[in-house]
């Protein structure tokens, strides 16, 4: 559950205090908040327009990010001072070292009882580093995004309920040539089971599916529907092209090259899916999304959720292994 860039500049800021983190939220600068509203545009007039196009300005309020977090925007000199540029890739392998470091630390204990409180000393150690950072970040959201999640969630029955993440497009693509994952289960069907053999009381309740991927979403919905035998379903996921019986969803390429409205929506509905996740009494994800990942860090840091709560469709390659700390 490393793999992401707020655990990257969380660790940074430990390995290094003082450092400043530049967050660029996009190679190309525009602003989601029109000057004056057209009818046409209404979902994305709720403010002014970004003086510098930064789109960091529509979604966060600058002077609420936690300190040492700035924009990238307008950080040209950043190249003049060698700024360290973490891309992707390079987040996922830095911190693919902290966990397999980690993971051998508590391995290096050969009775189960110590690898139990050494995990538990090394998830201690990861919270007090990663959230802090973290709900800095998600409280320097512009209000009217965690009130989107905040309505969607009050309006649901006052019971508990369960939130199903769907992650198709590149992500089904990526792994369809992967070695070891080329099986990998990306309906959540593992996950689903083991909700309900975990937390039977997860069964009969109202379902909330959301995501990237309308077909993909079907296909969850009908294993909901047989294992979980929700009450009622709530669906937020794009509709489907015409047509369209194999997965879409996001790709990267497409959304770089889609129009700023198309970009701009999509972003809210993505940080509002989040907040449902983090909001969610039960949450089946896969772990072959980044997403699923950063729900797993909201659900702990931001909203105290038990972690038990969350139940995961593991890529092929890392079926078996024990939950990440």
């Amino acid at each position: 559950m490393l793999n992401n860039w707020f655990t990257r500049a969380a660790l940074l800021q430990a390995e290094a205090p003082g450092v400043t983190v530049f967050l660029d939220w996009s190679e190309t600068r525009y602003s989601c908040r029109p000057d004056e509203p057209k009818p046409s545009r209404r979902l994305l007039s709720f403010g002014p327009r970004s003086a510098d196009g930064d789109p960091m300005r529509d979604f966060f309020v600058p002077g609420l990010l936690p300190p040492g977090v700035e924009s990238a925007a307008g950080r040209e000199d950043c190249i003049a001072k060698h700024c360290l540029s973490l891309d992707h890739f390079a987040i996922a392998a830095r911190n693919q070292r902290y966990a397999h470091a980690l993971d051998a630390w508590v391995r290096q204990e050969a009775r189960q009882e110590e690898r139990r409180q050494r995990a538990a000393a090394a998830r201690r150690a990861l919270y007090v580093a990663v959230c802090p950072l973290l709900r800095g970040l998600w409280g320097a959201l512009q209000p009217d995004l965690g009130a989107a999640a905040e309505g969607f969630a009050g309006a649901l029955p006052q019971e508990p309920w369960v939130a199903l993440h769907v992650r198709g497009g590149d992500k089904v693509s990526e792994y369809a040539y992967a070695p070891g994952r080329s099986q990998s289960d990306h309906s959540l069907l593992e996950g689903i089971r083991e909700l309900a053999v975990r937390h039977p009381a997860a069964r009969g309740r109202t379902c909330v599916i959301m995501g990237d991927d309308a077909v993909l979403g079907q296909k969850v919905q009908a294993h909901a529907r047989e294992i979980l035998n929700c009450t009622a379903f709530h669906v937020r996921l794009p509709a489907p092209a015409a047509g369209a019986s194999t997965t879409q969803g996001h790709e990267q390429k497409r959304f770089n090259a889609a129009a700023i409205e198309q970009r701009c929506t999509a972003t809210r509905a993505f940080l509002t899916d989040l907040g449902i996740m983090a909001r969610a009494p039960y949450l089946v994800a896969s772990t072959a999304s980044n997403v699923a990942s950063t729900a797993f860090w909201l659900r702990g840091c931001v909203a105290h959720q038990d972690l038990a709560s969350i139940c995961w469709t593991q890529t092929a390659s890392e079926t078996g292994a024990s939950q990440p700390p």
